[in-house]
């Protein structure tokens, strides 16, 4: 439950934080992107745990970002470094499933229906 409370705290931060001080336009729409789809990510891994992986895989890009697009500062920098090394380390943990927490909502059903 740990990890994924740290993985979406850390998209919800990322979001939050393209708007918090300058970035460049590139690293704007990157910390949006990522952290949109780290929240979601997260979320969906409830129902489908080996999506928590897809959050690692965004927590490599944000560091490899950080030395591929141009950035407006060293707040930025670091942000996105800290942030992209926190998905990597905290991703791949087991978070509580569905058995935890029982059936999911209708769309995450499984089983076929009966007709």
């Amino acid at each position: 439950m740990r990890a994924r409370a740290v993985t979406f705290a850390a998209g919800l931060w990322l979001v939050l934080s393209a708007y918090l001080w300058g970035h460049s336009p590139t690293q704007q729409v990157n910390a949006l992107v990522c952290g949109v789809a780290a929240l979601l990510f997260t979320v969906l891994a409830v129902g489908f745990p080996l999506l928590r992986f897809l959050n690692m895989l965004l927590g490599a890009w944000l560091v490899l970002s950080v030395f591929r697009l141009p950035h407006a500062g060293a707040l930025t920098l670091v942000n996105n470094l800290a942030v992209g090394l926190l998905l990597v380390l905290a991703s791949p943990r087991r978070g509580p499933t569905e058995e935890e927490f029982g059936r999911g909502p209708w769309w995450l059903d499984r089983e076929p229906l009966d007709v």
